[in-house]
């Protein structure tokens, strides 16, 4: 028989076991057993509550283009380190 194990300090589902009750195993100090829940909900004392859904992950990024981008930066920083020294020398 399936069993959830919560924890009781925050109600979070841990983990979904296989329980036979015939066995004298007992969950750990902080924990009950329950016949419903999934992992990642929580136990408000009256239902389980679904966790938040993760973000959508960021789109991947063109490192190419901004490695091609900061090459020019640099680039240009040459060209003003360049003309820096020419202005002071005068």
């Amino acid at each position: 028989m399936q069993k959830s194990i919560i924890r009781q300090s925050d109600g979070l589902v841990i983990n979904r076991i296989e329980y036979d009750s015939k066995s004298n195993w007992t969950p750990p100090d902080g924990h009950i057993l329950t016949d419903d829940g999934k992992i990642g909900q929580t136990w408000d004392g009256k239902a389980f509550i679904d966790p938040e859904p993760l973000p959508e992950p960021e789109p991947p990024r063109d490192l190419e283009a901004e490695i091609d981008a900061l090459k020019a930066d640099t680039e240009k920083l040459k060209i003003d380190v360049k003309s820096l020294k020419s202005e002071a020398s005068r």
